[in-house]
């Protein structure tokens, strides 16, 4: 449970970055920015369930809001309208994916595994001072 941030280079052009919410109640929500060398940004809210079984991180998405806040009115329309014609699409694919294997290297950080990629997640601590 509690807040965990990532990021992964998903080619030599596209950068993510993930902060993950899990809360006691097994719901969940990921903030994710997707950074592309042209400098396009697009920002993903993201909500749902998960299951942990021992070392089986199980995620059922439910909500998908994608959009495109450093764009021009165009692309920021063009992007919500794909999103929102492919939302089926992307709940019903991301849900078929599987559970993540999760590998604690100690008590903040913990790798995540799914198919043949390795994923490093670590807990955010909240900032007492702020």
């Amino acid at each position: 449970m509690g807040k965990w941030s990532g990021t992964n280079t998903l080619s030599e052009s596209i950068e993510t970055r993930h902060v993950y919410e899990f809360g006691a109640d097994g719901s969940y929500k990921v903030f994710t920015e997707v950074f592309r060398k042209n400098r396009r940004r697009l920002v993903a809210h993201d909500r749902g369930t998960y299951r942990l079984e021992g070392e089986r991180l199980s995620i059922t998405l439910k909500e998908v809001k994608w959009s495109a806040p450093d764009a021009q009115l165009f692309h920021r329309l063009s992007v919500f309208l794909r999103f929102r014609l492919r939302r089926a699409q992307i709940l019903r694919n991301t849900n078929s994916v599987g559970s993540a294997i999760l590998h604690w290297i100690n008590d903040d950080t913990v790798e995540a595994v799914h198919g043949d990629k390795g994923y490093i997640l670590r807990r955010q601590h909240d900032d007492p001072s702020s």
